[in-house]
């Protein structure tokens, strides 16, 4: 069943593409496994996730791989095949070379090369794009409900796409085979504001560390951390004259904008904040205004 949705790979060849799972091809680790990079033999790189706990077909496993393998959007990472043999339970994915969001706006080395406003601006759309995509578009229409920085991956365009679905939830999970107790369907008012309010306040994170450099991703989920205060501070030191590298060429004017959008999106209640859809389309906008240029309709398509 699952074949007939991504292709089935072999131990032994995620092994030798791995080099046995070396500690040295380590690029990451999730709630659910360790990341690692891998060569197949045509010269083509893979990212290859070891699920821990190997021995077991956890529903997180099973809920990723029928989720990515159910679409294809251009702001989610492609799953490519999957290996259940022996002990081994593995996910294998489209490499990302640019890593994770998060690792780039909070670098553990001094020095490091900055993510420059423009490049901001547009894994803000694109995001926002993506999320649209799946609370309104997608057939199974999907909530994440786990998004952050570190979930989110950058290709060599620094493109983003959303990964780690483990946590999601779909509206009619049954269309894809699913069979869960929170895969039930779901009363639409409540998957609206319960849940899909849920991405757009977990979005409003990340743009604000998009915006202000501010690593934001523990502690924040209090209401009380997101006042009128909090952004009138926010206003005061960014658009001074002594702007940080990250908002050089960002007009105070459009920073208040920005941070209007981020700060509607985390209010307190869900039904003071916009929907994604919304939000994907104030922020083409100011996109366009930075030489953000969105091939990409709202269906992922050119």
């Amino acid at each position: 069943m699952l074949e007939r949705m991504v292709p089935s790979m072999s131990l032994a060849q995620l092994c030798k593409a791995t080099d046995d799972f070396r500690v040295a091809n380590i690029i990451g680790f999730g709630k659910i496994g360790t990341m690692y990079r891998a060569l197949l033999p045509n010269g083509r790189l893979i990212a290859v996730k070891k699920i821990y706990g190997s021995e077991l077909i956890t529903d997180e496993f099973v809920f990723e791989l029928k989720t990515l393998g159910s679409f294809r959007h251009v702001n989610c990472v492609p799953l490519l095949g999957f290996c259940i043999e022996s002990t081994a339970r593995l996910l294998v994915y489209k490499y990302m070379s640019n890593g994770n969001l998060y690792d780039w706006l909070h670098p553990e080395q001094e020095g490091a090369k900055i993510l420059e406003w423009p490049l901001r601006v547009k894994i803000a759309v694109g995001l926002a794009r993506g999320l649209a995509w799946l609370h309104y578009i997608c057939s199974v229409r999907v909530v994440h409900l786990n998004i952050n920085s570190k979930c989110v991956l950058l290709d060599q365009n620094f493109e983003p796409k959303l990964s780690n679905f483990g946590k999601a939830m779909h509206m009619n999970p049954r269309d894809i085979g699913l069979n869960r107790p929170r895969g039930f369907s779901i009363n639409n008012d409540f998957w609206e504001w319960d849940f899909m309010k849920k991405d757009v306040f977990d979005f409003g994170i990340v743009l604000l560390e998009l915006i202000t450099g501010e690593n934001l991703s523990r502690g924040t989920k209090s209401k009380e951390r997101f006042n009128g205060n909090v952004l009138e501070k926010w206003k005061c030191q960014l658009s001074t004259e002594s702007k940080s590298e990250i908002q050089q060429g960002l007009d105070c004017e459009m920073l208040e904008s920005l941070l209007g959008v981020a700060f509607n999106c985390v209010q307190p209640f869900a039904e003071q904040r916009p929907t994604m859809l919304e939000v994907y389309r104030t922020l083409r906008v100011f996109g366009q205004k930075y030489g953000v240029v969105d091939f990409f309709e709202i269906d992922g398509s050119r």
